[in-house]
């Protein structure tokens, strides 16, 4: 059982490296962290992690978005996940944010099973791991990537 120690240390280093992603790499300029907010959930399925718009004032503060990121964002069917894959799933949420940053998320086609990824589903993946090896290959904060790297249960 994850303790709640463990939760908030996760989702710490997800919120400082999602900040860092932000202010690293151009094609995510358009979010303002500081109106994002960061949950853990259970992991339902095969859910690893998943953005949310939610547009609403708590204790002050007015936030537009939520990433929950479930366990599986550690360790899938027993299989520890790597750094490529971890960064990759924190891109990938990011990635859902509308350009426009007004709330609402990004819709890649018409279609309503393609909404949120495109027609291909594999190409999304594939650029969302150009954007993490970028990222990676970018960053001053090198430290970070290590803590992520290292975090385990």
């Amino acid at each position: 059982m994850v303790g709640r120690k463990e939760k908030e240390e996760v989702l710490a280093l997800i919120k400082e490296i999602t900040y860092d992603i932000i202010y690293t790499l151009d094609e995510f300029s358009n979010i303002n962290p500081e109106r994002m907010k960061f949950v853990f959930g259970r992991s339902g399925g095969r859910t690893i992690a998943s953005m949310a718009p939610v547009n609403k004032i708590e204790n002050g503060n007015y936030t537009m978005y939520t990433m929950t990121v479930t366990p599986l964002f550690l360790e899938c069917r027993g299989v520890r996940r790597g750094l490529l894959d971890r960064v990759s799933t924190i891109i990938h949420e990011l990635y859902h944010i509308s350009p426009e940053f007004r709330g609402a998320l990004r819709k890649l086609s018409r279609h309503p099973n393609k909404m949120y990824h495109g027609n291909s589903r594999k190409d999304y993946d594939e650029k969302m791991s150009e954007l993490a090896r970028k990222y990676i290959m970018k960053t001053d904060r090198k430290d970070l990537l290590e803590m992520l790297e290292k975090i385990d249960w």
